[in-house]
């Protein structure tokens, strides 16, 4: 196969690449064959994908949209026999053993795993840059992030070598990577879909998964394939949509002016369309949602680090995990107990704000970051921890409130960057209505590409 026939396969979004499948004018084969091609001739640069299976499984379908179309897994979800790495070196010589129900779900529609993406250590920075595997590099921003956690996922997608490429969000983690490059990342409510891993506190009160796509009817599909509820929404056209405009972050700074002008610009293009918009405040205790996130952040490193120290008696932790991470465990150290309790009762008290907000609005528009793409060493693992600490937080600014109020969020690409790269649009509706916010984002790509 030549390359240019492989890139014209791989642009393919996965429900033309599924439906040339059934219609026999490729086979799963062929689009494998086409996906190692393009990681091979451009992975080079970007380093998205940091190891690839010898032999890919065949489809364990042949049935439904999405079967025989490659896809690629974050380093953080679990194969069985496939390196279980997080993109840390304390795992290098981890296998998985467990396949929890969301890559069960995706595999048995007929989708085929070709490998991993790479991610921040742990998934515990908005950059992708792990001493173990190195930086992932922006396709359509050379020299700058891709994101993070699911940095080499966005990369992947963007840059053609698969449809899909799963993700995960905790924070940002989806929808951070999704707007550096360019695609469209959804972060499902609490609980919206399948376990993805074993029970922790982040999964399971704030971490939601799903598959990164290049478009909304592939983000449509692929979550139909891992939602916890089968269910047809109802009709949400965008005209008299009541929507509350957030420029401001979460600590109340606002958004570099590049960033703002590009969230007027739509919130205009929504008026236009019959949207009624207001300006309004992230809907929560904003600073005291950033102090219940620090607080998470370090007891995740403290637990990360204890983890390791006991599983290698004797190995300096410098040797196994990086810079910030250990930066986390020794700043847990000085945690007190308020700042604990605080992180718990925010989910409760953002889960209320967020029921009173969206009883007034029916969608929540604002930026997913509060400035363009950023230049790869900035949020690097090895800088010093106290300045990376304090320009880490005002970066993860917009996403943390749909995690700790539990909502569904996504980030679209529709309306272009800027010089330094793209520039993600969020939107945010109530808990449960991920199939609404779904439609509406139908709606606006049908009227940014129309």
């Amino acid at each position: 196969m030549q390359i240019e026939d492989a890139r014209g396969l791989t642009a393919l979004d996965g429900i033309a690449q599924g439906e040339a499948v059934r219609k026999g004018d490729v086979s799963s084969a062929e689009l494998v064959a086409a996906s190692r091609a393009v990681i091979a001739a451009d992975d080079g640069e970007i380093n998205a994908v940091t190891w690839l299976a010898d032999n890919a499984p065949p489809p364990a379908s042949d049935a439904g949209p999405l079967a025989g179309v490659p896809w690629l897994l974050k380093a953080s979800l679990e194969y069985p026999g496939w390196p279980f790495t997080s993109c840390s070196r304390a795992k290098a010589n981890v296998l998985g053993d467990t396949m929890w129900p969301f890559a069960k779900a995706v595999i048995e529609a007929g989708l085929v795993p070709m490998g991993f993406t790479g991610m921040p250590e742990f998934g515990l920075l908005t950059t992708g840059e792990p001493l173990a595997t190195g930086a992932v590099n922006n396709p359509r921003a050379p020299g700058r992030s891709a994101g993070g956690s699911s940095s080499g996922s966005a990369a992947a997608v963007a840059a053609g070598f698969v449809p899909f490429a799963h993700a995960s969000d905790a924070a940002g983690s989806i929808r951070i990577p999704a707007a550096n490059c360019g695609v469209i990342g959804l972060k499902p409510s609490r609980g919206g879909n399948l376990r993805a891993r074993a029970p922790h506190l982040i999964d399971d009160l704030l971490c939601s998964d799903m598959l990164i796509a290049r478009t909304m009817r592939d983000i449509a599909a692929s979550y139909d394939l891992v939602a916890t509820t089968r269910c047809s929404p109802a009709a949400t056209p965008v005209r008299g949509l009541r929507v509350g405009l957030a420029l401001d972050g979460l600590d109340g700074r606002a958004a570099d002016p590049v960033v703002a002008d590009r969230l007027r610009a739509v919130a205009r293009e929504l008026e236009h369309a019959g949207a009624i918009v207001e300006p309004v405040a992230m809907p929560c205790h904003g600073e005291a949602v950033v102090r219940a996130f620090q607080a998470i952040w370090m007891h995740e490193g403290a637990e990360l680090a204890g983890f390791v120290a006991a599983a290698n008696p004797g190995v300096p932790l410098d040797q196994l995990i990086e810079p910030w991470t250990i930066g986390l465990a020794e700043a847990c150290r000085n945690i007190d107990t308020a700042a604990t309790a605080n992180a718990y009762r925010q989910v409760a008290l953002s889960e209320l704000a967020a029921v009173s907000f969206f009883s007034r609005y029916d969608l929540l528009l604002s930026p997913v970051s509060p400035e363009p793409p950023i230049e790869l060493g900035r949020h690097a693992p090895d800088r010093n921890f106290d300045e990376l600490w304090e320009d880490f937080w005002p970066f993860v600014n917009y996403t943390p409130h749909a995690n700790i109020a539990g909502l569904p969020s996504i980030t679209l690409p529709f309306w272009g960057g800027c010089e330094d790269g793209p520039i993600g649009v969020m939107l945010t509706t109530a808990a449960g209505t991920d199939r609404e916010l779904i439609a509406i984002a139908q709606e606006l790509e049908g009227r940014a590409v129309g």
